[in-house]
């Protein structure tokens, strides 16, 4: 599971714990415990592009997201962060 800091907002999660290094392709999904529908989305850390989508099942899509930096970077949002988790499903280098 993925920590995401605050709800509502895009946060910045490091994954170079999980191996993931700078310029791989991680692939993200979200598991929300109220069944939904609540909004979750991945992008590349900077992107202005506003990725949320509305997860109306427990297990939401994957999202492929490019991770960046030393620490392999990703922004994630999650619309309440104690009901709907990030996971991390793989990445590819």
């Amino acid at each position: 599971m993925l920590t995401i800091s605050s709800a509502g907002s895009w946060q910045s999660v490091n994954l170079v714990s999980y191996g993931v290094a700078d310029g791989d392709l991680a692939l993200i999904t979200f598991y929300c415990t109220v069944g939904g529908p609540l909004y979750g989305g991945a992008r590349k850390v900077g992107s202005e592009l506003d990725r949320r989508n509305l997860i109306h099942s427990n297990c939401g899509p994957p999202w492929p997201v490019l991770a960046t930096g030393a620490n392999a970077t990703v922004e994630l949002y999650t619309q309440h962060t104690s009901d709907c988790q990030a996971y991390l499903m793989g990445y590819w280098s």
